[in-house]
């Protein structure tokens, strides 16, 4: 049987640290694992610019198998099947002690602020950046753990055609710039979206649901004031103005028929985020129930929406002043 020790350093968010002492860095958070002892060490930080503190970016961490046969060495040798079994079993205990090290960050460390980056990929996770994963025997032998990685043909998606930037639409953007920029609520409509491609769907669905609220019943309570309604009667009524009312209700009433043919659908789709906005809230709908293309389609209606009311006050704005 062999002591069998694997160590990897991982780039993390930055977080301060303060009265940090040479002996310090030597103190590690522990994990006991069964067959294992897991450790998380700072890398040495780096000062902070005209204030006594010091910014961290770098963990080190350290895996201690103390009992391991001969095959676990192979495996750590080769190239194959036993690689990546064996691979995968070690890139869990990482990313379980990742995450434990977050969450006691956030709770006892109180770094409430604290923007935490996902754990590496697999094939990432076993890359050469950083020096690699790196194996030991102790007192025997040392090497790089370089397993079997599964070809993928899935490209992300920011780099598929659709969002690859090209010199048209790089010139398209600058035309948009001197435009006119969309509202900062559409734009954080457009940031929500992306979170639902990075698989952040419950937060994402209720921050659009409440932003699309919030600008919905802005808009009914601009239908109502411009029919006449008077302030103190709106005021009565704003408890009344659900996301269920301004959207199936107000919004289809201050539309015409040829409007209604454009937004109908739209509506459809935005009621949709609705109502999973709700099971969420109300019945603890978890992420895997969450369908992301059509969230996101629904988000993509709400945009289409926000753009074309935006497009209509500036409209009537203009139509104002040349009255």
């Amino acid at each position: 049987m062999y002591t069998l020790i694997i160590r990897r350093n991982v780039f993390c968010s930055q977080f301060g640290l303060k009265g940090w002492a040479e002996e310090d860095y030597k103190k590690p958070i522990l994990f006991n694992l069964k067959g294992a002892v897991a450790k998380i060490f700072l890398d040495k930080a780096v000062p902070a610019q005209r204030h006594d503190f010091y910014f961290s970016t770098l963990l080190k961490f350290e895996l201690r198998f103390s009992k391991v046969d001969h095959e676990w060495i192979i495996a750590l040798k080769s190239k194959g099947d036993k690689s990546y079994r064996l691979a995968i079993e070690i890139y869990d205990i990482f990313k379980e002690m990742y995450e434990k090290l977050e969450a006691g960050l956030r709770v006892f460390g109180g770094t409430k602020n604290l923007f935490w980056l996902p754990f590496s990929p697999y094939e990432e996770f076993f890359s050469d950046w950083f020096g690699g994963v790196k194996w030991e025997i102790e007192g025997k032998a040392t090497g790089i753990f370089s397993p079997k990685i599964p070809k993928s043909r899935k490209l992300f998606d920011l780099y598929k055609s659709g969002q690859l930037i090209t010199p048209a639409k790089w010139e398209k953007v600058q035309q948009g710039i001197n435009r006119r920029l969309p509202t900062k609520d559409i734009l954080q409509l457009y940031q929500i979206w992306s979170k639902m491609a990075y698989n952040e769907r419950r937060f994402a669905v209720i921050e659009a649901a409440i932003l699309i609220e919030k600008i919905l019943k802005c808009y009914a309570l601009e239908i109502l004031k411009n029919k006449g309604f008077s302030n103190s009667k709106i005021k009565n009524l704003q408890d009344e103005l659900s996301f269920n009312v301004v959207l199936n209700l107000i919004l289809p009433l201050s539309i015409s028929k040829s409007e209604s043919k454009k937004l109908l659908n739209h509506i459809s789709k935005l009621d949709e985020l609705r109502k999973v906005r709700n099971a969420i809230v109300h019945d603890d709908l978890p992420d895997e129930e969450i369908d992301n293309k059509i969230m996101q389609t629904a988000i993509e209606s709400g945009i289409f929406i926000f753009r074309y009311i935006d497009a209509k006050t500036i409209k009537g704005l203009k139509e104002g002043d040349r009255a």
